[in-house]
């Protein structure tokens, strides 16, 4: 099993969808730095955090921090938006339960 941590693709993915929109209609979309200083350490922690894909620990208060932050800036982020479970090889997952 993994939960990989995927900041850097959703942060990739809402300036893609900002970008289609008018100027005037686009959020600001924090950058690294500002979710750092949302969680409390470092960029570089922050970077080295999120450049750990799947063997990055989990962390509730950088995602609370995430989450928060993204929320203030108009983004109706969750948790899913920023981990992805990854079941182990062979685990079959029945949605229907």
């Amino acid at each position: 099993m993994a939960v990989i941590v995927k900041v850097t693709q959703y942060l990739e993915e809402l300036r893609i969808e900002e970008e289609k929109k008018p100027p005037a209609q686009r959020r600001l979309i924090p950058r690294q730095v500002d979710l750092a200083e949302a969680a409390g350490v470092t960029p570089q922690a922050f970077s080295y955090w999120i450049r750990q894909g799947e063997d990055a620990p989990l962390n509730k208060d950088y995602l609370d921090a995430i989450i928060t932050k993204m929320r203030a800036n108009g983004f109706p982020t969750i948790l899913n938006d920023l981990v992805e479970y990854v079941p182990p090889p062979g685990l079959e997952i029945n949605s229907d339960k």
